[in-house]
């Protein structure tokens, strides 16, 4: 019996060690974990946390500006930039004795004058012709020597009071221009009068004149000029005045300079406020001014805060301003290339661009004063955008920080979805002027 129950438990054991060797139990080795391992946890699920702001409605939902250019453009409008342009009177009588009044300022650059007159006639008059119209002639004598008759560099025009022009002898009649608009008590015509034997800089002489006609009907009520009172001046300019560029009555067509100051240009524009906080609500305070030229566009921002802080590691997260282009006036949901940008400027003066924007195209300053900072910057701009009538797209933000590299203000113009960086949809409108 005994032998009968061990033959029985032999094989048992034959058939279990058979099973466990057809599941791969006998290459496992001993079930002891190495302790020269470190045992690696089942990962926990990540939830990724974005910074936490939750994008507000803008208080002002649909922001616009007008753009005015440095340069006149010649487009009808009373352009701000000659109020930085000196005047001077036209009061010697010609003919008659009505109460007529007329004055000039004159800008130049290179080899050009951009003469402006400005008349005060409410007795407006408009024909075909110009002996019976409201009208103005210029007279140019590039030799300064003021001869008995016209020569090479010599030349007259006359404008219409509704910006007609009429070429007289002399004139480049492929680079000459003339606009002309009523006033409440008057009128301004503006000439573009290009030099094509001398160049226009600082201390050059020019024979000049300016002669206004006003009429009523076809009787003459008045007749001024500068100069030459002898009323020969169409065909002998020996009458006229000498006029010293840079001296007295002609100034240098201006521009503005990045250098972190509010020069007397900038005064000539409007101060245009940011009003939409994206995120925070005691902070910096901020505006901007803007104008532009044939391919840039000028902003000068100005930060009102006085708690400066430049701390952080990420331009954001410390003071800074963020300009955001978008170079057509489309608003496009995306940025695209040379013609969008994003530019960002800190207080301390570090700038750093994206989205198409080059470090060596943006020309910026930054200055500390009384009530915070302020930032001076020239961008590109596509120059076919810079035309009387477009568009551009444009916001600027301002991130205001108290220090730990934390932002406690986002102050915008008009996007507050705090997604322009990817999105210009959002952006306010520059009319360019």
């Amino acid at each position: 019996m005994h032998k009968i129950r061990k033959g029985i438990l032999l094989t048992a054991l034959l058939l279990c060690t058979g099973v466990l060797a057809s599941c791969g139990w006998k290459d496992r080795g001993p079930n002891i974990p190495d302790s020269n391992l470190t045992p690696t946890p089942t990962p926990l699920a990540v939830t990724y946390t974005p910074t936490p702001y939750q994008a507000r409605q803008p208080l002002v939902p649909s922001v616009n500006a007008d753009a005015y250019s440095v340069v006149p453009r010649f487009s009808g409008l009373d352009e701000p930039v000659w109020k930085t342009a000196k005047t001077f009177p036209i009061e010697k009588t010609v003919a008659e004795t009505g109460d007529t009044k007329a004055d000039a300022q004159i800008f130049y650059s290179d080899n050009l004058l951009y003469i402006r007159v400005n008349v005060e006639d409410t007795t407006r008059t408009i024909t075909n012709t110009v002996d019976k119209s409201d009208h103005v002639k210029v007279y140019l004598n590039e030799k300064a020597d003021c001869p008995g008759e016209y020569a090479a560099g010599d030349c007259y025009c006359t404008v219409l009071r509704d910006g007609r022009l009429v070429y007289g002898p002399g004139c480049d009649t492929a680079k000459m221009k003339a606009v002309g608009f009523d006033t409440g008590n008057g009128y301004v015509i503006q000439v573009l009068m290009p030099l094509t034997t001398v160049k226009a800089t600082k201390g050059t002489k020019l024979g000049f004149d300016i002669v206004v006609t006003d009429l009523d009907g076809d009787r003459v009520v008045k007749k001024l000029a500068l100069c030459d009172t002898s009323g020969k001046t169409d065909r002998d300019l020996s009458g006229i005045g000498v006029l010293e560029l840079g001296k007295d009555t002609a100034s240098a067509l201006p521009k503005p300079v990045i250098d972190g100051k509010e020069e007397a240009l900038w005064d000539t524009v409007s101060y245009i406020p940011l009003q939409n906080p994206a995120w925070g609500k005691d902070g910096a305070e901020a505006g901007f001014k803007v104008m532009w030229d044939t391919d840039r566009l000028y902003l000068l921002i100005q930060v009102s805060d006085d708690t400066p802080n430049s701390e952080g590691t990420v331009m954001t997260r410390k003071d800074s301003v963020e300009v955001f282009l978008c170079g057509d006036g489309s608003k496009s949901e995306t940025y695209r290339k040379g013609k969008d940008m994003h530019v960002r400027i800190g207080r301390d003066g570090g700038l750093e661009c994206g989205n198409g924007a080059s470090v060596s195209a943006i020309e910026y300053k930054v200055t500390g004063n009384a009530e915070g900072y302020l930032v001076e910057v020239s961008l590109p701009v596509p120059k076919e955008s810079m035309e009387h009538g477009n568009f551009l797209g444009l916001d600027i933000h301002v991130n205001d920080s108290e220090g730990e590299g934390q932002r406690n203000k986002i102050l915008t113009w008009s996007d507050t979805t705090l997604l322009t960086n990817k999105d210009l949809s959002g952006v306010g409108t520059i009319n360019i002027k």
